[in-house]
């Protein structure tokens, strides 16, 4: 009873509702950074798609809508019995990333150095463990079965999808804080400014 609910290769039980809840958290931190940055009249545009998206993912995560993309995908793909393919949505997962990064290319760059590192290094944990780990499993499975290697595997999986998520938040913290007192500095430099053409009128 208690592995099925702290499996966390299953689905609707405690892992898949904590990182349901880390991507929930991100998509907010997103959405707010997005209205900031339109209120500063600056872009905003892929921090609202990003947020989308995060939102997106964790419907996902919970309701876990990819699995059923397996099926089709294998059929259209004719890939029924390639083992590393067993979970076969990574495949339209994988091409609809890299349609993403020519989209996030400039915005990528014109983030501060540390945030547009974290980000990669975030984004790298989350999609090794998955789409990487993710294909290591699915072959695995399918080749020697959900014995406790396997169990291992899923675990290491799912460790590197939630790490990458938290570092996510984390950097996505800290840029706010960081925004906050860009404005705070640009809000005492307008006061000190307009006081100082009053003296001097």
């Amino acid at each position: 009873m208690l592995t099925r609910f702290f499996n966390v290769d299953g689905e609707k039980n405690i892992p898949a509702s904590f990182s349901t809840l880390l991507l929930l958290g991100a998509s907010v931190l997103l959405g707010r950074i997005s209205f900031m940055q339109f209120r500063r009249k600056a872009p905003f545009t892929h921090w609202l798609v990003l947020s989308v998206g995060f939102l997106m993912m964790a419907i996902d995560e919970f309701l876990s809508f990819h699995e059923r993309l397996m099926k089709p995908v294998k059929t259209l793909l004719n890939v029924e019995d390639v083992a590393i393919f067993r979970h076969a949505w990574v495949i339209p997962a994988a091409l609809l990333i890299l349609l993403l990064i020519p989209y996030f290319w400039n915005f990528m760059r014109q983030l501060p150095t540390r945030t547009a590192r974290m980000f990669i290094i975030a984004a790298s944990l989350y999609l090794g463990g998955a789409l990487g780990i993710e294909v290591i499993g699915g072959y695995y499975a399918s080749t020697q079965g959900f014995d406790f290697m396997y169990k291992m595997i899923a675990t290491v999986e799912e460790s590197l999808e939630m790490a990458g998520v938290i570092l996510f938040i984390h950097e996505l913290m800290i840029f706010i804080g960081d925004s906050k007192n860009w404005q705070t500095k640009q809000s005492e430099n307008k006061i000190a400014a307009e006081s100082s053409s009053e003296f001097a009128g």
